[in-house]
């Protein structure tokens, strides 16, 4: 799946992750996936499984439900792995965002891998 997708149907599974997984990520990210049922102001269940997760300590991951309540907003590596958050909207928001601002030249070694399902 290409890291930019702009709206992604949410029929069963979706896997969600950093860019270059499993590879490093490079700086300067500003990604954003939204993901829907397709229904019009229904409310649907997602379950958003936090399965690996690990970014430097000033790229953050914004998880919102469908009336922007923050769900998760997140970085460094302190958070458990293998994480479920439970939305009831029939949109989730999921954004990745860096700073530009790491101590390496541009290429930085963590990554996550969120799995949405609706």
């Amino acid at each position: 799946m290409p890291p930019f997708s702009p709206i992604l149907p949410a029929t069963k599974t979706i896997t969600i992750t950093s860019p270059n997984f499993p590879g490093p990520y490079t700086n300067d990210q500003n990604n954003t996936w939204i993901v829907t049922t397709g229904g019009s102001g229904q409310a649907e269940d997602f379950s958003i499984y936090i399965d690996y997760f690990d970014t430097y300590y000033e790229h953050f991951v914004t998880v919102r439900d469908g009336l922007d309540n923050v769900l998760l907003h997140h970085s460094g590596d302190t958070m458990p792995h293998h994480r479920t958050i439970h939305v009831r909207t029939n949109i989730v928001n999921i954004e990745f965002k860096t700073t530009g601002n790491s101590d390496t030249s541009g290429i930085v070694g963590e990554k996550f891998r969120i799995i949405v399902t609706a």
